[in-house]
């Protein structure tokens, strides 16, 4: 009986228990998914900071667009409307005259 009782607590002692199991595999899933949270936020803010956001003409191109729009169905009042496409119209020549310098042709012309 003596062996009888060995054998079976050896057999007992080689089966791991599953809750020891369940935590080992769980905290390297963990550290796993922790690990792969800061990888995309880390790729998220470099491609933030390093791609060029959009262009503020284009924006004010869509903008001129849109209130153009309002000004057909009625929405604006052509007052309004010559006001606002004056104040984009000026930003977008000041953004294309900051990004173009001048050419040394076009200085000579004129001086």
């Amino acid at each position: 009986m003596e062996t009888g009782k060995q054998l079976m607590n050896s057999l007992l002692l080689a089966v791991p228990d599953p809750l020891q199991v369940f935590w080992k595999t769980s905290t390297w899933w963990l550290v796993l998914g922790l690990s792969v949270c800061v990888l995309i936020s880390l790729i998220l803010w470099i491609k933030s900071n390093w791609i060029e956001h959009d262009d503020p003409a284009s924006l004010d191109h869509e903008m001129l667009s849109q209130i153009a729009e309002l000004q057909r169905r009625g929405e604006l009042t052509n007052e309004e409307f010559r006001s606002i496409k004056g104040r984009l119209a000026s930003r977008l020549k000041d953004s294309t005259l900051s990004k173009d310098p001048p050419s040394p042709v076009a200085e000579e012309q004129s001086q």
